[in-house]
């Protein structure tokens, strides 16, 4: 075990730390804008194919945001 090898981990753990950080705030972002645009559309809702699951979704044809 080097100095530089120890240096190296600490390094890449605060890169991982500042990526964890930016990855939270772009969150935060993306569902600010998702509640925005929700809010503002006048929606037209259609049954969200892709999905297949238990219960129906829909999926809004002009702002492609699902039903909440």
């Amino acid at each position: 075990m080097t100095e530089q090898e120890i240096n190296n981990l600490q390094h890449l753990r605060t890169e991982l730390t500042s990526a964890k950080q930016k990855v939270l705030s772009l969150q935060q972002e993306i569902k600010q804008a998702e509640e925005n645009i929700y809010s503002k559309c006048q929606h037209k809702w259609e049954l969200d194919r892709t999905n297949v699951g238990e219960h129906t979704e829909y999926i809004c044809a002009k702002c492609h945001l699902s039903k909440k």
